[in-house]
């Protein structure tokens, strides 16, 4: 089960607004060897884009993780990959909760179709 809201300008070039990700997952053991996990995520994503000599956008991004239960390895709340943590292991820093904060600049350098 999960809420998205994003104002209509997250997805332009240039985006301004806010982005808002949760999610509340619940599962169940099928048999006697697996255990229960419930996992909640949340991820907050604000944009604003200036144009100080050059356009530009700042993005800020928080967000966390939390597991309530016994659980294996790859559940495991994470850092790193793509999304949080850049240039680490998906599976780098793992455990029961986490939490991340990224400050970003963003500037267009070029534009080119093929």
């Amino acid at each position: 089960m999960g809420i998205d809201a994003a104002s209509p300008d997250t997805k332009s070039p240039f985006p301004q607004g806010i982005a808002w990700q949760t999610n509340l997952t619940a599962l169940r053991p099928l048999n006697a060897a697996a255990r229960p996990l419930t996992q909640l995520t949340s991820d907050l994503a604000l944009y604003r884009s200036f144009r100080f000599p050059m356009r530009f956008t700042l993005a800020l991004r928080v967000g966390g993780a939390a597991n309530f239960g016994d659980y294996e390895f790859f559940p495991a709340a994470t850092l790193g990959g793509l999304s949080n943590l850049r240039e680490y292991q998906r599976t780098r820093f793992a455990g029961n909760q986490s939490a991340h904060n990224n400050l970003e600049t963003r500037l267009r350098l070029g534009h080119f179709t093929s």
